[in-house]
């Protein structure tokens, strides 16, 4: 035992001798100085003493204490703490809090990109934008996210202005006014679903709906329309970029019921991607083109492949070849 002993102390005091022997001509690697007594060894590196030394560790990049054990690292910088790397971390979007763990990168419909930290990752989502975030519940049940609630449209009077500068600029691109009268209605979730015939369901959401009803004289031979009844619904609370698109795609139906009567609506792949690619058209004429592209990625057999279909169809013509279109369609349907 006496011999295992000893054999751990000469262990020991082997590896520890370069701090505790005497200099013989060795230089400080800091100051240069000539070291006389005990001195310092790190890293194969003498040092005159704890001063020298700590002169060479890494400083906390915000309090410039000096970093000898516990230290975090983030973008190439050090800090001593959590509290001091607060500040450069990024912040999440949503519970504005900054973000020191796990978090999620989101691509917003208006092109843009939304930090949200683990927990706001798991929030319910916006029924607008279709995003997770911390937001508000509204009367009828339906999630709407802060940036969402920001831009929402609740006020009738504000509604009907902007809902008649979409219809301006939807009747322009498509080359006629429709003088028919038209109501909009803003509305709730349950009274759209009730409009629309839709049975509740939590994974879908309607936002918009078109009624038109034509009044005809028949005859023996033709039919003579003599009149219309048009409204929009809407729904309530829709932030301004997505109200526009939703107009601008309930607006061409209106147009299309007016311009073409005898359209078929079966399959709605024809009447829906007319929609669709008008409603395009005016995202653009907004500058908010970013939200076509959630159209084009659409894998469904009616909007999705409705929208492609016209917008293969524009290529050869644009919006004249659009409407020749159409007009073949409605002749084939009579």
């Amino acid at each position: 035992m006496n011999a295992l002993r000893w054999v751990s102390i000469l262990f020991v005091l082997f590896l520890f001798a370069p701090l505790l022997l005497p200099a013989q001509s060795i230089r400080c690697t800091l100051c240069g100085k000539k070291i006389s007594g005990r001195y310092l060894v790190s890293d194969g590196k003498a040092y005159c003493s704890q001063r020298c030394f700590d002169r060479t560790l890494p400083r906390c990049a915000t309090c410039g204490k000096i970093l000898r054990d516990n230290r975090f690292q983030y973008k190439n910088r050090q800090y001593c703490s959590i509290d001091c790397m607060k500040p450069v971390l990024p912040k999440c979007d949503s519970c504005h809090q900054p973000i020191a763990g796990k978090y999620g990168v989101y691509p917003t419909p208006m092109g843009e990109k939304r930090v949200l930290c683990h927990h706001c990752s798991r929030l319910p989502r916006c029924f607008a934008c279709e995003l997770p975030g911390k937001g508000a519940r509204l009367p009828d049940g339906r999630r709407t996210c802060a940036s969402c609630a920001k831009e929402s449209i609740r006020d009738p009077e504000e509604a009907e202005r902007l809902f008649q500068e979409v219809r301006e600029r939807t009747e322009k691109l498509l080359g006629e006014e429709i003088r028919c009268p038209l109501r909009l209605r803003l509305v709730d979730e349950p009274t759209l679903r009730a409009v629309t015939n839709l049975p509740p369901d939590k994974n879908t959401i309607e936002l918009g709906y078109c009624r038109s009803n034509m009044l005809e004289r028949k005859g023996k031979t033709i039919s003579e329309i003599i009149g219309y009844r048009c409204e929009v619904y809407l729904l309530d609370s829709l932030p301004r970029w997505r109200f526009r698109e939703i107009a601008a795609h309930e607006l061409a139906h209106h147009w299309q019921y007016h311009k073409f009567p005898y359209l078929k609506t079966e399959p709605r792949k024809i009447p829906e991607g007319f929609a669709e690619y008008v409603s395009s058209l005016v995202n653009v004429s907004f500058r908010q083109e970013s939200l076509n592209k959630a159209k084009l990625e659409r894998k469904d057999s009616t909007y999705g492949s409705g929208y492609r279909l016209f917008l293969g169809i524009a290529e050869q013509g644009g919006v004249p070849a659009v409407l020749r279109y159409l007009k073949e369609q409605e002749k084939k349907g009579r």
